[in-house]
């Protein structure tokens, strides 16, 4: 009977090579910011960390963030920005069909 042997690269196995492989890349703040300019549900950038506020980001017509109407949010950095873009959803609120052209203003 022969013996067979598997071959290691640097003490590293293949399972956890593979592991490492499908890691997601890691984000940069620069990159973030990059990501954020370039999303389309995204009306407004509004840098005030210099200041002292946050980063201030507002929603196109058509979208919320966590609550109907809420087309607003802030955070501290770019990379918690682009990390709270991934709640933003569609928005139904009657500012947003207004604007969208979907719903008719009713004479008071």
């Amino acid at each position: 009977m022969k013996k067979t042997t598997t071959a290691k690269k640097a003490g590293v196995s293949k399972k956890a090579s593979a592991r490492k492989a499908a890691a997601p890349k890691k984000v940069t703040e620069r990159q973030a910011y990059a990501y954020l300019r370039k999303d389309k549900r995204i009306e407004v950038i509004d840098d005030e960390r210099r200041v002292g506020n946050s980063l201030i980001i507002n929603l196109k017509d058509g979208f919320r963030f966590n609550d109907e109407g809420e087309h607003i949010f802030g955070e501290d950095s770019a990379l918690e920005a682009w990390e709270s873009m991934k709640r933003v959803q569609p928005c139904g609120c009657d500012d947003c069909l207004k604007a969208l052209g979907k719903l008719e203003a009713v004479a008071v």
